[in-house]
């Protein structure tokens, strides 16, 4: 079938553009089976072979090297006091050249982040019945929420001095603007 085909190019896939065609196929091939009322085995492997493509794209993406945009361009003033300016280095793709959007990407990021025996719990006791990668997805939003306020807390902060500083004002005001 064609699951199984998707399958072995996930397993082989080694670039992003091919495990982003393997996630494509995958979301065609649920909503495919849920249109043709599909068996529940069915569903369920198109639904394990989205989170499994998901997670893959998630795992390359967190080595991948990040696009730098325009960062550094600027590079002070010449002599004349205008604004210096050097094109931007050739760096790697955005994620818009790869055909990845925000979303995916986030989502796929945060479901590398689950620990792989807990992924793998997941998929299993989805398979028992209707796996929901709604369901798994939330689970891991949660688990990375969770985790992203424990680092916050961690980070330590600096008491604001005794009694002398009990209000900080500041004038926010833009002194541009037109009155």
């Amino acid at each position: 079938t064609k699951i199984n085909s998707a399958q072995n190019i996930l397993a082989k896939a080694v670039s992003l553009q091919e495990v982003h065609q393997v996630v494509a196929l995958a979301d065609a091939a649920a909503v495919y089976a849920k249109r043709i009322n599909a068996s529940r085995e069915t569903t369920n492997s198109a639904a394990e072979l989205r989170l499994r493509a998901q997670r893959k794209l998630g795992e390359m993406l967190k080595d991948t090297e990040r696009a730098k945009g325009t960062r550094g361009q600027l590079q002070g003033s010449d002599d004349s006091g205008a604004t210096k300016t050097e094109a931007p280095e050739e760096s790697a793709l955005t994620l818009a050249e790869i055909g990845i959007d925000y979303k995916l990407s986030s989502r796929s990021q945060i479901l590398a982040t689950v620990p792989e025996p807990d992924f793998e719990k997941a998929i299993e006791t989805g398979l028992h019945g209707d796996l929901n990668p709604a369901a798994i997805m939330a689970k891991a939003v949660k688990q990375h929420k969770k985790e992203a306020k424990a680092q916050r807390k961690a980070i330590p902060t600096t008491p604001l001095p005794g009694d002398r500083c009990r209000l900080i004002r500041a004038d926010i005001r833009d002194t541009n603007a037109v009155q």
